[in-house]
């Protein structure tokens, strides 16, 4: 499995969707921030589609040109979470693979 998405704008992205045909047993997600000149502010969590969100990581400032690389404790249960990242920052540009 490999998850490929183009974040180019603030709030929030699902990138797992609760139920769907990808499955929650994900090993490494790299946010890469390829901004010349913007830093952005991410947070990414699985979150229950109610109210409840768990932050996997939470508002992390992201410089620009650099990329965050996690390997720890990323699997969930995808038929009862999704997982999604929220974004603030000006004019973002982030590439999210997730493996």
């Amino acid at each position: 499995m490999a998850i490929y998405k183009n974040i180019n704008s603030t709030g929030i992205t699902t990138l797992i969707s609760k139920g769907g045909r990808t499955g929650g047993a994900i090993k490494k997600i790299t946010i890469s921030n390829n901004s010349t000149t913007n830093h952005a502010v991410i947070s990414v969590q699985i979150f229950d589609e109610s109210s409840t969100g768990y932050n996997i990581i939470g508002n992390l400032d992201l410089p620009n040109g650099t990329t965050l690389v996690l390997e720890d404790n990323l699997a969930f249960n995808s038929k009862d979470f999704s997982l999604r990242m929220e974004v603030s920052g000006t004019s973002p540009i982030l590439d999210v693979i997730i493996k």
